[in-house]
């Protein structure tokens, strides 16, 4: 997924498969989960930050069970609750 200049909201819903963002800005762009069935709140979404510049998120989905989303970013970031629409 690629999102463009600017503030850009990447969602993920209850049937996604989760997906790949290539042009993620810290502080700036959003992940929105707020319709993906499991996802209640923070606790619910796993995030690892495999580097300063990629991570991974994993959530379960009634239809796709786990769901992966890869973040990618040509700038460091850190994923926080505040990354996210929940």
């Amino acid at each position: 997924m690629i999102g463009g200049d600017g503030n850009d909201i990447f969602g993920f819903y209850g049937t996604s498969r989760g997906g790949t963002i290539v042009d993620w800005e810290g502080g700036v762009d959003l992940i929105d989960l707020s319709r993906a069935n499991h996802v209640n709140g923070f606790g619910d979404v796993e995030i690892d930050q495999t580097s300063d510049m990629t991570a991974t998120i994993r959530f379960t989905s009634d239809r796709c069970g786990t769901v992966k989303i890869e973040v990618l970013s040509d700038t460091s970031f850190v994923l926080t609750e505040e990354s996210f629409i929940l």
